[in-house]
């Protein structure tokens, strides 16, 4: 718990700053896709690292280069000004995660569909829904202050329904959900 709080008192700044400074520094934007980058490489790092532990046999390398592909698709605002790059980067990604676990796993294919599955849905649930927050930062350069606001609204909306969460199940709570 205390190294929760210290994360947070450290870390929580940092974000906040990195979201309201391009409010009067506009260039400053790239200090939050910086810091989106990092947080979700370090994201796929721990998935790939527990998906080794469970030996699930997931292809890292394959994944972060998949997860390079869609945060630059991300970072020149795919979603809306080039729709067709996002998909071909999904596309590509794909299409190399299937031939590279196909011959990984030539002599056994028993592990392949759990190897594919595991491979995607790291990049897919990390990189590509954390790739709309970067979206959100470089995509609202006609109005400038809008990416701003609406980064903050998703943190206060999602810390407060984090915190409220554990406050009320410390208060109400009277079974764990997960004790072990």
């Amino acid at each position: 718990m205390k190294t929760r709080l210290l994360t947070a008192a450290v870390a929580l700044p940092i974000l906040l700053g990195s979201i309201i400074l391009p409010l009067w520094i506009p260039e400053s934007i790239w200090l939050f896709v910086f810091i989106a980058v990092l947080a979700i490489a370090a994201g796929l790092f721990e998935f790939y690292s527990l998906t080794k532990k469970l030996e699930l046999k997931a292809d890292a390398s394959v994944g972060y280069l998949g997860a390079t592909a869609l945060l630059v698709a991300f970072i020149f605002d795919a979603p809306s000004k080039a729709p067709d790059l996002l998909m071909i980067a999904m596309a590509l990604f794909i299409a190399a995660v299937l031939v590279t676990q196909t011959f990984r796993f030539q002599k056994d294919f028993t592990k392949m569909l759990t190897g594919i599955g595991v491979t995607i849905l790291g990049v897919f649930y990390l990189s590509f829904l954390g790739g709309f927050l970067i979206a959100t930062r470089v995509g609202f350069e006609h109005a400038p202050g809008v990416s701003s606001k609406l980064l903050l609204f998703f943190l206060v909306v999602l810390f407060g329904s984090d915190s409220g969460a554990y406050f009320s199940g410390k208060a109400f709570g009277k079974h764990k959900l997960a004790p072990n």
